[in-house]
């Protein structure tokens, strides 16, 4: 007997007394076809049977959840998946969508319909289900319920829980509320799922779960400097789409996982949203908003006495006097060893947010950061070929008596959003970034005392004064963006004013600390002074505007254009002492940098794309040997791709293939080597094939594969590196392959996965010797048991020992983490499930 819809309800619901309505008898088609609407506000119940009778589509709802509520107007072409999106804003009510595209609305719950950890994209979250799965009573499988199948439940038989897979994600990074499928450009999302997986506490190990991306050494022991994405050594990491302290000068990041909901790696140029960069790609770091449910949730990491980790963190949300003002509390406390000798870090860090939803159509957000970050620096192996092929992974040859840097991070964010009319919101925000370090001391390898010696010579260097070593960056930004058609056309718009105001100072003393034997090092027993004491100091500083805009164009059915132009205006000052004072050299940059690209959708789930865009990259601060200032390097890419729903929907497939130019690249002048020219070029093309999803409920899939060919294509001088040299630290071949799964009947609450990521040999600099850094496969492991609301999680972290070499692609290496084990307890309770 094929059940009514009416009875469908019922069984999806598991509530025999809910009545649901279907409405639209039409099959359920594509998802992504245009459709003209006029549904006056109204009663939620009212407002989707019409939305059903408009689209054609079938919608399943309990008429007692959702009657009371008020819809909004819903005028104009709109794709179905974001009309509903419009109806439905401020209800409460989610939306899934399933097999053959049914809409199944429901009242908010736990985790409804997000597609992964917290949604902060500013629309209301939307999964897509392919197909819903049913878990009968009584058995430990698990069917699929299609609309085209009967249904033939036992008498007995009531639902225990609905399955749904996220594939239909969006991004913040974008800054487009469209689909990750409805843009020309290869995408990886890396949900909290993975992180808590992982246990990842370092944005470096970010690059061992996806194919192409790779991290830039860590020299400073705790500071990360970012990654090279499809051969090129990206541009600061991204918060929340700020793009904080490149502006400045410098590149380093210091983010605590305990604020992060999930990190977006977006290849290809990102200069016509975020301005300057290195076109290979950038990474944005999602943090964790507020929840209009009460949650709670904490967490202990104990590793093997080898690092002696131990971390705790806090974490809690929900309303606060009524649900129109919603917070979150994260909180995290470290005291921890390292595999390397003589290494430590501590943190204290506290990160409240606030969500003031003043009305229907205004919201307000207040996020503030209190890092206190203490950590040794650690130069690690530094660029002696014999030295790091000899040098023990946990030998430092620093000093035990070397003492931490205290590093104070502040991170102020404050934005309003108005939603104006259906279709349209306009948003204002200012970002404060505050970075100092209070007696920053290290002590570096400078090579070698004599070829063949097991002696290197070291220095030491200081940096010391708060108030001489920081940065700052202040950013104030208004974007509009809305939906419009024109004609036949429909339009996502966004248009945006950025203006920065920042600065980079540094005040530090240097001499050299004697040499010591790295076979067999004798430390001393104290502080030793430096000999040949000097100082060097300097700062930048930037102000910096920018105007830009870009047009998501449907063309009917099957086709969109993506079109976009950006302006910056960049002044740039040097000063020759911290204090900004003595002035060194000014330098005005304006460019405009173009994106373009062209999407294809034959069927709902296949796309085809191309793209087209441009990148720059200031040469500030230096001129050539005729005093003339250097133009900015400027890259140009281009990327073919497909992206592929297979399995049914339950996992994405994306296939992209793109070669990028950089140009204007500074190389050693060869009529005076104490200067240079902008003569340079290098190049790098390849391929990445990634896949992501679910198996089947409870197993989660990420595989992908990447080839990188990356070279120096011209260059004046062989210290940059001969023509056809490969780039420094980066890999032509990685792999990645990461799962989970969840264990069924008597073993339901165990859950088991791991990481592989595989990296060819690489140079470990230009110009490139006969020396490659080796390859490595990094094997990880995580085997769980939940009690409910509490999980007890043990990690095995590079099972193999391997010897991981990272390089920051200037000749510097150093090591990553040898073998450990970490044991986790985790509670999470209520919204925090």
């Amino acid at each position: 007997m094929q059940l009514s819809i009416r009875q469908a309800m019922r069984v999806l619901l598991g509530s025999a007394g809910l009545a649901a309505t279907v409405a639209g008898i039409a099959p359920a088609v594509a998802l992504a076809e245009p459709i003209g609407f006029d549904i006056p506000a109204q009663d939620a119940a009212a407002a989707l049977t019409e939305f059903a009778r408009q689209s054609k589509r079938q919608i399943l709802f309990a008429f007692e959840r959702v009657s009371g509520l008020q819809s909004n107007e819903l005028t104009g072409q709109h794709e179905p998946a974001e009309a509903i999106q419009v109806l439905l804003r401020g209800t409460g009510l989610t939306v899934q969508v399933g097999d053959g595209g049914i809409l199944v609305v429901d009242v908010a719950q736990a985790g409804a319909g997000r597609v992964s950890g917290d949604d902060n994209s500013g629309a209301m979250p939307i999964a897509h289900a392919a197909p819903l799965r049913m878990s009968q009573a009584g058995e430990a499988r698990e069917e699929a319920a299609s609309p085209s199948q009967d249904i033939k439940p036992a008498a007995d038989e009531t639902l225990q829980e609905i399955v749904v897979t996220g594939l239909r994600q969006r991004t913040v990074a974008t800054k487009l509320n469209v689909e990750v499928r409805d843009l020309p450009q290869a995408i990886t999302l890396i949900p909290r799922a993975v992180i808590d997986e992982l246990l990842i506490t370092r944005i470096e190990d970010v690059s061992y779960t996806t194919v192409g991306v790779q991290p830039v050494s860590p020299y400073t022991g705790g500071v990360s400097l970012g990654f090279f994405i499809r051969g090129f050594r990206g541009s600061a990491i991204l918060v929340d789409g700020y793009n904080a302290g490149v502006i400045s000068g410098s590149s380093s990041s210091v983010i605590d996982f305990s604020t992060v909901d999930r990190v977006e790696v977006l290849r290809g140029p990102a200069s016509v949203l975020y301005g300057q960069g290195n076109p290979g790609g950038i990474v944005n770091v999602t943090t964790k908003r507020p929840l209009d449910r009460f949650g709670l949730g904490a967490e202990l990491n104990v590793g093997d006495g080898r690092d002696g980790t131990l971390r705790g963190t806090f974490d809690v949300t929900g309303p606060l006097v009524s649900d129109r003002l919603l917070v979150r509390l994260n909180a995290a406390v470290e005291d921890s060893d390292s595999f390397r000798d003589f290494v430590t870090n501590k943190r204290r860090l506290v990160a409240p947010s606030l969500e003031l939803r003043a009305t229907d159509d205004i919201t307000v957000n207040l996020d503030y950061v209190h890092d206190r970050f203490s950590y040794t620096i650690d130069r690690f192996a530094g660029t002696t070929r014999e030295l790091i092929e000899n040098l023990p992974v946990t030998r430092n040859l620093s000093e035990p008596w070397l003492p931490n840097t205290e590093m104070e991070i502040q991170k102020f964010r404050a934005q309003v959003e108005w939603r104006f009319a259906p279709d349209w919101a306009l948003r204002a925000s200012g970002f404060t970034y505050k970075h100092e370090a209070d007696n920053a001391p290290e002590i570096g390898i400078l090579g070698l005392t004599s070829p063949g010696a097991t002696t290197v010579n070291r220095y030491y260097t200081n940096y010391p004064g708060a108030d001489r070593n920081q940065r700052r960056d202040e950013t104030l930004s208004a974007q509009l963006s809305g939906h419009f058609a024109s004609g036949p056309l429909l339009h996502d718009l966004l248009v945006s004013y950025d203006s920065v105001d920042a600065f980079f100072n540094y005040y530090a003393m240097d001499g050299d600390i004697g040499p010591i034997d790295y076979r067999n090092p004798v430390y001393s027993a104290g502080p030793l002074l430096p000999a040949e004491d000097f100082s060097f100091q300097g700062a930048s500083s930037s102000d910096y505007q920018a105007v830009y805009g870009q047009d998501l164009i449907s063309l009917g059915e099957h086709w969109k254009l993506l079109v976009g132009m950006r302006r910056d205006s960049i002044t740039t000052r040097s000063y020759l002492d911290a204090d900004r004072t003595l002035a060194g050299r000014t330098q005005h940059d304006r460019k405009t940098t173009p994106r373009a690209g062209l999407i294809w959708r034959p069927v709902s789930a296949t796309t085809l794309y191309l793209s087209w865009g441009k990148s720059f990259l200031p040469n500030a601060g230096r001129g050539d040997r005729f005093g003339n200032q250097f133009e900015p390097e400027v890259g140009e890419a281009f990327e073919a791709g497909v992206k592929q729903e297979i399995l049914d929907g339950r996992m994405a497939l994306t296939a992209a293939a793109f070669e990028i130019t950089k140009s204007n690249v500074l190389t050693i002048d060869p009529s005076d080597i104490r200067f240079s020219v902008n003569s340079g070029e290098a190049r790098s093309r390849g391929f990445e094939l990634e896949m992501d999803g679910t198996l089947r409920p409870g197993w989660r899939l990420r595989a992908g594969v990447a080839y990188v060919d990356a070279e120096v294509t011209k260059s004046l001088n062989v210290a940059n590196g001969r023509v056809g040299d490969g780039l420094a630290g980066v890999s032509p071949w990685t792999a990645n392959l990461n799962t989970s799964y969840e264990l069924s009947g008597a073993l339901s609450a165990v859950s088991i996965g791991g990481n592989a990521s595989y990296a060819s040999s690489r140079p470990a600099r230009v110009p490139n010797p006969n020396w490659s850094l080796d390859s490595h496969l990094k094997l990880d492991a995580f085997v769980a048991y939940d009690f409910g609301a509490a999980r007890a999680q043990l990690n095995f972290e590079n099972i193999l020992d391997e010897r991981i070499l990272l390089a920051n692609g200037l000749g510097l290496v150093s090591f990553d983490n040898s073998r450990r084990v970490l044991l986790t307890l985790r509670y999470r309770f209520a919204g925090l499930e």
